[in-house]
């Protein structure tokens, strides 16, 4: 496979032919060895033509080593052995309460406002709170400086539409839409089914001498009915809306300070009767980075979030079972936390760079409050190279807290009964990277991470020879994974990308003295990604995808059989002309090329077999 890859690279070296497309792709984050703990950052243009992400670059997070799929059709990525609850999702460090839409859907974020895409499997900077497992931070890039840009897109499963311009004193506006309608391909599997999704986001901004502002409004929903198969309640009805302030400003040359104002309402139902719960909220941050000397730099902020309920029915009986029992705080009580942060970044050597850094939050709901305090350390090292840093030893460690949440993000529930108290996770990690002829780039880490306590944490594992998913919560209190995660991945390849990945892991549960393996516990993940750029703009890209099974219980006792283990090819063929100032792209993208059932976790026991072919055009102008 690696022979593939330098082959792969003697004909990717060359220059390809310049798009309009192409002019405005991002750069690329992390293009050299950077004194970050477990960072993988991705460009706009790369991560969208993964196959299977139906060219959204948020979908690149599942073919990541560490990153386990809970069922490949649902974007519910659980990370380095944690629940999917202990991921958190962020644009431009905003928490969302739904990053994608439902099933195999598009991030709820327009393509073209999109910069780049970092994921923190571990170890990430004290700035980042409320989270025990991973991040997955998107990264908008600056509106385009040009008078008209125009970016319509169709396929089988959405259409959109993307159009920004410049205005008078440097201002500029962009604004997209979308509506989906794949429920036309979910009736094919379950009749009488129906899907719908739209988003929105409307942004301006602008300079002034040192300062730089910007105002965003965005939005998205979700309206799903009857879909048992793959472990959805029978109608899900969700949406969110979010107006954000920005503001940036260079105080000094050494001084620098950001700020937001997020103003926020949210929908859940699960009852065509109209129950539901919606949610109207606040929230506020101040980050401060200063350049102390020159070789200290110091990052703090302070962050604060409220939000009033005017109902909270959507759980319960009515939504077929699968969130019965989940216990939430009273409805008519506010909830909300503050925070505070602050990290130092300190060279006290040539090569090498120490981060410590400290976190304080407090939550509170009704007459229940909880404090939490966190230290993380993170340490790099050059032990190789002048120019270049061609091999980098890393290792990190520290605590992290959050309040409980649902499994799957619900839009209005930011997390459930505080008074159950928060969870806590030690996470520790350590490994190398090195930069290898031809522009690779190679990973090796190691990590371990301890989850004590757990609180709440839904269970989800199915029974041997049943379809149904047992609603019962998990009572564990303790938890923790450990594994290894390898990487190899082109970094500097002019016609093509990919990488190679592979995870052994293994993440574990107790609810007393004896250990038993988490419900979407994946020994063993294989990856490999691989695009080109071919002559007369053509362009053709896969993904292999192998991961281990699942446990399962039997008449035996709790997990103690696996599903099957779960092969998956997705492909992507795409067709650039270029006519007058149009570049217009054909493109087909097909997950699942091989039929490949998938059973166990969300997927169930019968398991799910699908093929999901998306047929499109998009029009640049």
């Amino acid at each position: 496979m690696i022979q593939a890859f330098v082959l792969f690279a003697l004909f990717a070296a060359s220059d390809p032919v310049k798009t309009e497309e192409q002019e405005f792709s991002a750069v690329v984050e992390g293009r050299k060895i950077e004194p970050e703990q477990a960072i993988r950052a991705f460009d706009n243009d790369e991560a969208s033509h993964v196959p299977g992400s139906m060219g959204d670059p948020f979908h690149v997070v599942t073919a990541l080593p560490g990153v386990s799929a809970t069922f490949s059709l649902l974007p519910v990525p659980a990370i380095r052995g944690s629940s999917p609850a202990g991921t958190g999702f962020l644009l431009d460090g905003m928490r969302v309460p739904m990053l994608f839409h439902l099933l195999a859907g598009p991030a709820v974020v327009h393509p073209r406002f999109i910069d780049s895409v970092t994921v923190y499997p571990g170890g990430f900077s004290t700035r980042y709170g409320g989270y025990i497992g991973g991040i997955i931070d998107g990264k908008t890039r600056d509106i385009e400086k040009k008078k008209l840009l125009i970016d319509a897109q169709a396929d089988s499963t959405s259409s959109s539409l993307y159009v920004s311009t410049q205005l008078p004193r440097n201002v500029r506006i962009a604004a997209s839409g979308r509506y989906g309608y794949p429920g036309v391909f979910l009736r094919l599997f379950e009749p009488g089914s129906s899907y719908s999704y739209y988003d929105y986001q409307v942004r301006v901004e602008g300079e002034l001498r040192n300062q730089r502002w910007s105002l965003s409004l965005l939005g998205a929903g979700d309206k799903l009915q009857r879909s048992q198969k793959i472990g959805v309640s029978s109608f899900v009805d969700v949406q969110f809306h979010r107006l954000l302030l920005k503001h940036a400003w260079e105080i000094t040359p050494r001084l620098r300070q950001e700020s937001q104002m997020i103003f926020s309402f949210d929908r859940a139902q699960s009852d065509p009767q109209g129950k539901g719960t919606s949610s109207f909220g606040t929230e506020a941050r101040i980050l401060w980075m200063w350049q102390m000397l020159s070789w200290i730099d110091v990052e703090a902020g302070i962050q604060g979030f409220g939000r009033s309920s005017r109902d909270e029915r959507v759980l319960g009986a009515s939504s077929g079972g699968f969130f019965e029992e989940v216990p939430i705080d009273d409805p008519k009580v506010g909830l909300g936390s503050v925070g505070a942060f602050v990290e130092a970044t300190l060279v006290p050597l040539k090569g090498l760079r120490v981060t410590p850094g400290a976190r304080v939050d407090a939550y509170f709901s009704g007459d229940t409050q909880k404090v939490s305090a966190d230290g993380r350390l993170r340490a790099w090292y050059c032990a190789w190279g002048k120019q270049q840093c061609l091999l980098a030893v890393k290792a990190s460690t520290g605590t992290f807290h959050q309040p409980p949440r649902l499994l799957v993000a619900v839009p209005g529930l930011d997390f459930l009964a505080l008074n159950r108290g928060l969870l806590q996770s030690f996470q520790n990690s350590a490994g190398i990277e090195a930069r290898l002829p031809g522009d690779f780039l190679f990973e090796l880490q190691g990590y371990y991470n301890r989850m004590d306590p757990l609180g709440y944490e839904p269970r989800l594992a199915v029974t041997l020879g049943s379809s149904q998913i047992p609603p019962t919560p998990n009572a564990a209190l303790h938890g923790r994974s450990y594994g290894a995660e390898v990487l190899l991945r082109s970094m500097g390849l002019k016609r093509a990308f990919g990488w190679v990945g592979y995870t052994w892991s293994k993440s574990e549960r107790s609810s007393g003295d004896s250990w038993y393996p988490y419900d979407f516990d994946r020994r063993h993940q294989v990856t490999l990604v691989a695009g080109v750029r071919l002559p007369r703009d053509w362009r053709f890209s896969m993904r292999g995808m192998y991961q281990s099974g699942v446990p399962v219980d039997t008449e035996r006792g709790r997990s103690t059989s696996r599903a099957p283990g779960f092969v998956r090819f997705d492909v992507r063929v795409d067709k650039t002309f270029v006519w007058r100032d149009f570049n217009i792209d054909f493109y087909l993208d097909v997950a699942n090329v091989t039929l490949s059932r998938e059973v166990g976790g969300l997927a169930g026991t019968e398991g799910f077999r699908y093929i999901f072919p998306s047929l499109g055009i998009k029009v640049l102008l």
